[in-house]
């Protein structure tokens, strides 16, 4: 898949995401913990998200 069709397929997965047919669940970790990040344990489902520094 190219960046094009990855970008052309966001809204439409932005919508599937605010109506709760896909579930999201997040662990935020500060971009400055990345190498921790890397390391961090998760639930089943749970992705990392690096979020900008505060």
């Amino acid at each position: 898949m190219t960046t094009a069709g990855i970008v052309a397929e966001l809204p439409s997965l932005a919508e599937e995401i605010t109506a709760r047919r896909v579930t999201v669940d997040p662990l935020p970790i500060p971009l400055a913990q990345v190498e921790q990040a890397w390391h961090a344990p998760t639930a089943p489902g749970q992705r990392i998200v690096l979020t900008p520094a505060e």
